[in-house]
């Protein structure tokens, strides 16, 4: 990204109170990156990865926030911009798996799964690339799920599998449209 490698670039993590997106951002921090530490409920959870990042060299900001709620994640971003200016880089980590078969799940079960895993990358992205776009620069990475790129079904995971491979289209389209805004979009699937 430039001489400094991450130094003064500002991440921002979803779901990064624990697990996945916990290490990605204590991993951005210890490279001097500028972390908005993000988690759904635990106010505390999300301090205390801002804090391990300050003590790695970073800086963070933790904030609260339900990024499946469009309200909830236009906040997160106005508090990550009130505080830098900008987002140079956007980690979608938050996902919610379960096992159950299709013939037995709830319509709601359905929707929370779909919302958490495919919604809140929506969201975040479309909240974000505007800002991305003013700068003409922007990194976003999505995770998935292992066979999400080539729709690869598993039995009791119908609602997951549906939405990770909505990532991954959601992804390709997204690069196609920003590449020449000089953002662009990736997806891991861990």
């Amino acid at each position: 990204m430039n001489d400094d490698g991450l130094k003064g670039r500002v991440f921002l993590v979803t779901g990064s109170g624990r697990g996945l997106g916990r290490a990605l951002a204590c991993a951005a921090g210890r490279e001097k990156a500028r972390v908005v530490v993000n988690t759904r409920r635990d106010q505390q959870a999300a301090e205390a990865v801002a804090a391990e990042v300050s003590r790695c060299g970073g800086d963070a900001l933790a904030v609260r926030a339900d990024v499946t709620d469009f309200e909830e994640a236009s906040t997160l971003v106005e508090r990550a911009l009130a505080k830098w200016n900008r987002i140079d880089v956007l980690v979608n980590t938050v996902g919610r798996f379960h096992w159950n078969p299709l013939a037995t799940m709830e319509p709601s079960e359905w929707r929370r799964i779909v919302a958490t895993n495919l919604d809140s990358v929506f969201h975040m992205c479309r909240l974000v690339v505007p800002h991305m776009r003013e700068r003409h620069f922007g990194r976003i990475v999505n995770l998935a799920a292992v066979g999400a790129a080539w729709t690869h079904g598993e039995p009791q995971m119908t609602a997951y599998g549906a939405a990770k491979a909505g990532v991954v289209a959601l992804s390709r389209a997204l690069a196609l449209e920003e590449a020449r805004c000089g953002i662009t979009v990736n997806v891991v699937s861990p």
